[in-house]
């Protein structure tokens, strides 16, 4: 990939739109390119995103990660191009807008592919450490979901991490103020799921955690996301049991007719964005 000494190619090439949202460490914009007429995101972002970013796209890619398109060098910023999807909305603003469809199969399949997502960036060594709903994106017309925003991320460490953590903060860190990568990114997913099921956060208050506290409003399955939510890390189930626990095992997309079912069923043809 190519590094650019000056913004002024990246101006000839895309047309710089309205500001889309921010990221962890930079300002998001709409962008199309003026050759293709595609449109994707451009970031301003620290140079540790844009090695993770690269560390991202080594192949295979995964369809559920936005990915980065190319990226340019100013003397003190970095310019990123990135994937952005249309029509789309990040997954909390789509079930609240459509709380009364979205039912647990359906859930189950937006799920599935946040957890592969999750799980790349674990593959590719890389901590997101921001892993919520509105950290992802999804297509309203094919109901793809892909993970964004990178700005907070990190290298997986095998040590673990103390200190300061900006996401979904895990029981061990208020314990000791230590957290691990891949309990942690489970403990998101678990908060994630919980949260499109029941439609609420699943902890009242930091004691309903540390206490391990947890009660589903609803019928559902509850198992997977109990061990999800379990407050011991170690008990906690690891991103491969989350796959070939038989909640996804039963409802597993085998094909494209059953995507398009997911399609009418949640956004039906006659709807707006």
């Amino acid at each position: 990939m190519c590094v650019y000494s000056s913004t002024a190619i990246a101006l000839h090439i895309y047309e710089v739109g309205e500001e889309i949202g921010e990221g962890g460490f930079g300002t998001v914009y709409e962008g199309i390119s003026k050759f293709l007429r595609e449109q994707p995101g451009c970031s301003k972002p620290l140079f540790a995103e844009v090695a993770l970013n690269l560390l991202l796209k080594r192949p295979p890619l995964s369809p559920y990660i936005v990915h980065m398109l190319e990226w340019f060098e100013e003397d003190d910023r970095f310019i990123l191009i990135l994937e952005y999807p249309q029509p789309c909305k990040d997954l909390l603003k789509f079930m609240v807008n459509n709380m009364q469809r979205v039912n647990e199969s359906q859930t189950r399949r937006l799920m599935y592919q946040a957890v592969l997502g999750a799980k790349h960036c674990l593959d590719r060594g890389i901590f997101h450490r921001d892993i919520k709903l509105n950290n992802f994106l999804i297509n309203t017309k094919t109901n793809q979901v892909k993970l964004i925003d990178f700005g907070c991320s990190d290298l997986v460490s095998t040590s673990g991490y103390l200190g300061d953590f900006t996401g979904v903060c895990p029981p061990e860190y208020y314990k000791d103020l230590k957290y691990e990568a891949g309990p942690t990114t489970v403990w998101s997913l678990g908060i994630m799921m919980y949260s499109m099921m029941c439609r609420c956060q699943p902890f009242k208050s930091l004691e309903d955690m540390t206490h391990g506290s947890l009660s589903f409003n609803v019928r559902i399955s509850t198992d997977l996301i109990s061990r999800c939510l379990a407050y011991h890390p170690t008990e906690r189930a690891t991103i491969e049991e989350i796959l070939q626990h038989e909640w996804f095992q039963q409802g597993q997309m085998s094909g494209g007719a059953q995507d398009q079912d997911l399609i009418t069923k949640i956004v039906p043809a006659s709807s707006s964005n």
